[in-house]
């Protein structure tokens, strides 16, 4: 998800902070996806000296702090469950499904609460 559709990537919220600029972010964003192995954003930006150590702790406890409050990472941990089993088991049409479904409740994250969340999960299992 990028910084632009997610508030709470730590790209935005080193952004909001005035930590990094735009530039920097897009440079760093376009670094990482060049990168064979997977390498977070914010160690990135600090490798480049574009934000400093304290800045990116700062963002990352801001962060926690606001996907904690909203259930976030509950959610998105059924959502990468319900994904998983979907690429594992079931017809193709039912793994489609349970892929979709993970996507919507990905989505909804940021805007409900984990509540709405797994109740999205439990309509699909129930459901179908």
């Amino acid at each position: 998800m990028s910084a632009a559709k997610d508030p709470t990537s730590i790209g935005s919220l080193l952004l909001a902070m005035g930590a990094v600029t735009h530039a920097q972010l897009q440079a760093a964003v376009v670094e990482q996806e060049q990168l064979p192995e997977d390498v977070r954003l914010g160690k990135l930006l600090v490798a480049n000296n574009w934000c400093t150590p304290e800045d990116l702790k700062e963002a990352i406890d801001e962060q926690e702090r606001i996907r904690d409050k909203n259930g976030y990472r509950k959610a998105h941990a059924a959502a990468q469950i319900a994904k998983r089993r979907g690429l594992s088991h079931g017809t193709l049409e039912q793994r489609q499904r349970t892929i979709q479904k993970s996507a919507e409740i990905t989505r909804a994250i940021s805007a409900h609460d984990l509540r709405l969340a797994t109740g999205l999960l439990a309509n699909d299992s129930n459901g179908k």
